[in-house]
């Protein structure tokens, strides 16, 4: 399958994984014609794939595949070959990996940025579902909610008090710095959002999906969180619920919302519903 992103903006993946050796990843991503090299878990060449080790991933020879800066069919389709490439040989997620994306927000200023948390505060429950429970809430120690320290912990309310507060708590934010710090704390970059590295790459990272070399899932998030952030662009207005939906209709609301301007397209749509029930039948 192939997805065509409806940004121009640029991206960058992250893939957590294990059963290959870092040289032997190298080897077959060369020789499939990908630019990669193995690096140290701090490398930051991002004109190359880079094939790093990770030591939080359980299982033998974990390792993290870091992409280059990419963008459109192009990009998408270099992700895809080397996605083949770790599936040919061996390589695998669990519960300990997870699949990153960052995109490039460097020309965002606060009010873009406002925009997109205050959308991602409205649809984190939505979101949820189409994950594992061990991604949802504040389940995983690497990728908090954005709920966290703004409700201080308390994040059992309804979704429509839950969401005001959080748009409340947004507004105040006046820069980046202070955005962070109200959903991250001081140091912290282990939340589904995170703005840790923008002031150095301009980017916004996206945490949460669970670890993965499923090409349908990657595209597919691709596919979501870029329209999201194509949304923030055109600086379309964020509005509460009206009354607490569940988390079914909250991502019932984003998906057809998302279809109706154009950011995704119905295939999108059915994918990300036919997995949340897939995800609700597993847990019932």
């Amino acid at each position: 399958m192939t997805i065509t992103p409806t940004t121009s903006r640029t991206f960058g993946v992250e893939f957590e994984g294990f059963g290959i050796p870092i040289h032997t990843l190298v080897d077959r991503l060369r020789a499939a014609g990908i630019n990669a090299q193995s690096s140290t878990y701090s490398g930051s060449n991002y004109r190359v794939w880079q094939v790093k080790p990770d030591g939080s991933i359980s299982g033998s020879h974990g390792f993290e595949v870091v992409s280059p800066v990419l963008s459109g069919i192009t990009g998408i389709l270099e992700v895809k070959k080397v996605l083949q490439i770790v599936r040919a040989n061996g390589g695998d997620a669990n519960k300990s990996c997870g699949f990153h994306i960052h995109w490039g927000v460097s020309d965002w200023r606060i009010k873009h940025f406002r925009n997109f948390y205050k959308r991602w505060s409205k649809f984190e429950r939505g979101i949820d579902i189409t994950q594992p429970k061990s991604r949802r809430a504040d389940n995983a120690y690497y990728c908090k909610s954005v709920y966290a320290l703004p409700t201080y912990t308390d994040n059992t309310a309804e979704t429509e008090v839950l969401v005001a507060h959080m748009f409340d708590r947004i507004d105040r934010c006046r820069s980046v710095g202070q955005l962070r710090e109200m959903i991250q704390g001081s140091h912290s970059r282990y939340c589904k959002l995170n703005l840790a590295k923008f002031h150095r790459t301009g980017t916004l990272e996206i945490r949460q999906h669970s670890g993965t070399f499923d090409e349908a899932k990657v595209l597919n998030w691709i596919a979501l969180t870029g329209a999201m952030i194509a949304d923030a662009d055109n600086g379309k207005a964020v509005k509460n619920f009206s009354v607490s939906p569940s988390p079914s209709k909250v991502l019932d609301t984003l998906l057809g919302g998302l279809v109706r301007v154009g950011g995704i397209s119905a295939s999108t749509r059915i994918f990300f519903k036919k997995r949340a029930k897939e995800l609700a039948d597993r847990n019932s």
